[in-house]
This record gives C-alpha cells, sequence and structure tokens, in this order.
C-alpha cells in the first residue's frame, strides 16, 4: 500500500512485517510466520497496524 511503502522506503527506517507484542518500554518481540521470534529493542519503536476482520 501507499502509507506502508512511504515508511519502508525511507532509508532510516526499519520494517518487520509479523506479529508483535511488548516485552517491555523498549522491546518487541516479532513472531514470523516460518521463522524465528525475533526480539526488537530500541528507544523508539512505531507499530503500524494493519486490520483484517475476523468473522
Amino acid at each position: 500500500s501507499k502509507n506502508y511503502h512511504m515508511i519502508a522506503d525511507e532509508p532510516t527506517a526499519t520494517v518487520i512485517d509479523g506479529k508483535a507484542r511488548f516485552l517491555s518500554d523498549h522491546e518487541v518481540e516479532v513472531s514470523r510466520e516460518g521463522q524465528p521470534a525475533m526480539l526488537v529493542e530500541a528507544e523508539r519503536i512505531f507499530i503500524n497496524t494493519g486490520a483484517r476482520a475476523i468473522l
């Protein structure tokens, strides 16, 4: 989508696709299909959520 690429194409941004949960104020664990969970640590973490209907 347009908004996704507006961030992903920024040279100073790192985009990680997956399902995430906060472990602390500066730590997020990201689950990605078929891969081990990834721990992300940063001073500032921005979560850009997508939406899916669940029926």
